[in-house]
């Protein structure tokens, strides 16, 4: 018997991969019009913080890197950027198809219903309140816990 099911929250309950994509470019566009380093960072592990931080070191070492920053505090401002974005427009976006419908079987039926995302707790749990989510689910994981 199935006593809980985990979801990844972006791409699983949510359309929201897309969003991800697109506040990515939009947050390094200034610094990258041709999206090449955007590319690079993004060919790799981590979240947005990694990635950010890949970004920001590859602007620092072409030496374009915004006066008086150092590449960590630029990779931490970007995330913030991007994440003002993301919840925005997660917040907005359309459900997966049968997501809602899937969360409400499975409590019908007692089992308990978790995300465990890479999306930083507090953000996440912003976003999942938002779409009137949270009722549904038993327990929301964000970043910095594993998956």
């Amino acid at each position: 018997m199935i006593r809980c099911v985990v979801f990844d929250f972006d791409g699983t309950l949510v359309d929201s991969n897309e969003i991800k994509r697109r506040a990515f470019g939009e947050v390094t566009a200034t610094w990258d019009p041709t999206g090449a380093r955007l590319a690079a960072a993004l060919d790799g592990p981590g979240d947005r913080f990694d990635v950010l931080a890949r970004f920001a070191r590859a602007v620092a070492d072409a030496g374009e890197l915004p006066s008086g920053q150092r590449p960590d505090a630029w990779a931490r401002s970007l995330a913030e950027a991007y994440g003002r974005i993301c919840e925005d427009a997660i917040a907005a976006a359309p459900e997966i198809p049968g997501a809602g419908e899937a969360l409400l079987w499975l409590r019908e039926r007692g089992v308990a219903r978790f995300v465990s995302s890479a999306t930083p707790q507090l953000p996440l749990e912003r976003v999942v309140a938002r779409r009137g989510l949270a009722p549904w689910l038993d327990a929301i994981h964000g970043r910095p816990a594993s998956k």
